[in-house]
């Protein structure tokens, strides 16, 4: 009686009660987040639930007295039946685990899931196959136990199969072969149900196992499709590819270059930007700047942009910029391609360059950014950006741009400032370098008049902001109408009229000034905005800004009287 199995199930008994005892003793806190403290309540909640058949399931059956000798091949059938709630306490093993991640074991999960980098899909999978497993593991004990409630009779199925003779572990693996058989809904008809009891185990197995094959089934395949997202979104993205490819009848090299700049893209997010935006709003705002921080395998730490900061416009910015991949000698754009992005330097190095001979202007290393000059000027592409060696970049898109300059204008104005500066750096470079290669042409390297040098680097430079400003001019949207303006507030009209007559004043301004440099002694001729004969619409609306000026301007003074 006293062996070691007996000792084991006596240990066991006495973890139940310790259980029982424990759940007696512990507070909880109820739906409105109060801690109960009062026993009488404590008791009624475990009362409702899991007591009575804690209760019973901890009683100490082996130690009850039992028959030696069997009636009529009954083998203490009462005494068996009274450890049938034993067994209940098997199913708690799914509450179990469904309660795990509100205690402190679901830590250990999560860091065991951590440590093996398991995603959530596969461990959703291994969850699937334990339960499983756990289901199939009951239900050939419960098959075992049918047979012994009836004290291993002629009619049950290890009597009718010739297995009374056979050890433990064989019972165990032809009752799991029997739970499995049925489960699978094969059932070869080796071993049937023959009893009233193993009759009704049977009907309730096969009732559970529809429900579970299906269920099971069903999970696995859409665990199974969504295993890869990534995978899944590449391939979608391929797809479209080869149809588009085949519709504009792309040349193979170009279609090879897209898929692999679309491997890239997917390889490094893999989703949309709608659904970064969902995720990042369902994130905690003291989490955002941490996770953006680790995104793009920590870049941001290593771009200067960001290195001043404020954390609100780093989790703003940085999760939402796109990577790229830029090969050696590959541009990354090319001279008056239409300009709507910023590019953040990861890995590499990205060079300006211009002409024919792809002169390098300036180099932009890891941590730098470069393509601010024209998105902030609104003008195409002023010079081409070449990738020196295989670089990774990360990209400020469009969208992103208006965010930065709706949301936050301080860290807009530092753009336009920066920008600003580069702009005259580039452009003083390009013009040393065209007079020097001029002067070189008449052979005037030798003794350089450094006065006229920078004479005829001044007049290249005016030159080029003049033909910046005409570009800027000419890409400049049409302005509304008065008839095309929708607004109910008379004062919002006014206000929306002066902004038009500044942005003009500011434009003529700069025309004017060009224009006088153009007429002063010693600089060379500029090329007019139109040719001779010519009527530009530009030009022409710009002359005509003067009368709509004058025509307006009792207006500006009217409006004062409008607040009195």
């Amino acid at each position: 009686m006293w062996d070691t199995w007996f000792m084991l199930d006596l240990i066991v008994n006495c973890f139940f009660i310790v259980d029982i005892v424990v759940n007696l003793m512990c507070a909880y806190v109820d739906s409105e987040g109060k801690l109960v403290k009062s026993r009488w309540r404590i008791f009624l909640k475990y009362f409702k639930s899991w007591l009575l058949i804690d209760l019973v399931s901890s009683v100490p059956y082996s130690l009850l007295p039992s028959d030696a000798t069997s009636s009529g091949g009954n083998y203490n059938g009462s005494m068996s039946l009274l450890r049938l709630p034993r067994l209940y306490r098997l199913f708690r093993i799914s509450r179990v685990v469904k309660l795990l991640k509100k205690y402190k074991n679901s830590e250990f999960i999560e860091k065991l899931q951590d440590f093996f980098n398991l995603k959530t899909n596969r461990v959703r999978l291994l969850t699937t196959v334990i339960t499983l497993a756990i289901c199939i593991h009951i239900a050939a004990c419960l098959w075992y136990f049918s047979a012994k409630i009836n004290g291993f009779y002629y009619d049950t199925w290890i009597f009718r199969n010739g297995l009374m003779d056979e050890n433990t572990g064989t019972l165990y693996l032809t009752s799991l072969y029997w739970a499995i058989a049925t489960l699978s809904t094969v059932g070869y008809g080796d071993i049937y149900a023959r009893t009233i009891l193993e009759k009704i185990f049977a009907i309730i197995w096969m009732i559970f196992t529809v429900y579970v094959f299906s269920f099971v089934i069903g999970s696995l395949s859409n665990m199974l499709s969504g295993a890869d997202s990534k995978e899944n979104v590449l391939i979608s993205k391929l797809a479209i590819i080869d149809e588009f490819a085949k519709e504009a009848n792309l040349e193979k090299g170009l279609k090879h270059r897209l898929r692999i700049a679309l491997r890239y893209s997917t390889e490094k997010t893999g989703f949309s930007w709608a659904d970064k935006q969902n995720i990042f709003n369902e994130l905690p705002k003291n989490f955002r700047y941490e996770v953006a921080m680790a995104m793009h395998r920590g870049a941001a730490k290593d771009l200067t942009f960001f290195a001043d900061k404020d954390q609100v416009v780093v989790a703003s910015i940085v999760p939402f910029l796109q990577p790229m991949f830029a090969k050696g000698t590959e541009l990354v754009y090319d001279k008056d391609e239409f300009s709507d992005e910023i590019y953040f330097v990861v890995k590499g190095n990205i060079s300006y360059v211009f002409g024919k001979e792809n002169k390098i202007i300036r180099s932009t290393q890891r941590g730098g950014y470069f393509g601010d000059i024209e998105v902030v000027s609104r003008i195409t592409r002023k010079y081409a950006a070449l990738a020196v060696r295989d670089s990774e970049l990360l990209i400020m898109g469009k969208a992103l741009i208006n965010i930065t300059m709706e949301e936050y204008p301080h860290i807009w104005d530092e753009i336009v400032l920066v920008a600003a500066e580069r702009d005259n750096i580039n452009q003083r470079t390009i013009a040393e370098i065209e007079v020097l290669n001029a002067m070189k042409k008449k052979g005037e390297l030798t003794s350089i008049n450094m006065v006229k040098y920078k004479k005829e680097v001044d007049k290249f430079m005016t030159r080029m902001k003049y033909k910046d400003l005409k570009k800027r001019v000419n890409l400049d949207p049409k302005k509304p109408s008065l008839e095309d303006i929708n607004i109910n507030d008379l004062n919002d009209k006014i206000d929306s009229i002066f902004k038009g007559i500044e942005m003009l004043e500011n434009q003529i301004k700069e025309l004017g000034q060009m224009s006088a440099i153009a007429r002063s002694p010693g600089r060379a001729k500029l090329p007019p905005l139109v040719k001779k004969g010519s009527k530009s619409p530009n030009v022409r609306r710009l002359s005509n800004s003067f009368s709509v000026i004058s025509s307006l301007s009792l207006v500006r003074s009217s409006r004062s009287c409008l607040y009195i």
